[in-house]
């Protein structure tokens, strides 16, 4: 049987419609952030306006409290300018990314 693969933009789309979904049958109001933790790191979902949303790769050895401080201010300038994302493209759909913990810039 072939093995069928998700891209990151699939998986983090159906984090989001299934973490909107479940905040609002929970009466939790709306979706804010997602957090999936695996043996080897963590997937962070954040909305980032209506518009948008902020996926987050980190490696195990990140905190969560430091991933959403680390976070925080790249998702505040995402969302200041999240509603020209959609008049710049003429779509809706994920809007930003960022890595941490990759060894990249903003590295963790």
């Amino acid at each position: 049987m072939a093995e069928c693969r998700a891209t990151p933009a699939e998986l983090v789309s159906a984090t989001l419609s299934l973490a909107r979904y479940a905040a609002a049958e929970t009466g939790r109001g709306e979706f804010r952030e997602a957090l999936a933790r695996g043996t080897n790191g963590y997937l962070m979902v954040y909305a980032a306006d209506s518009s948008a949303v902020v996926a987050v790769l980190a490696d195990a050895r990140v905190t969560v409290g430091m991933l959403r401080y680390q976070a925080r201010e790249p998702i505040e300038r995402i969302t200041a300018c999240a509603a020209d994302f959609v008049r710049w493209s003429g779509a809706t759909g994920l809007a930003g990314a960022a890595r941490f913990g990759q060894g990249g810039p903003g590295s963790l």
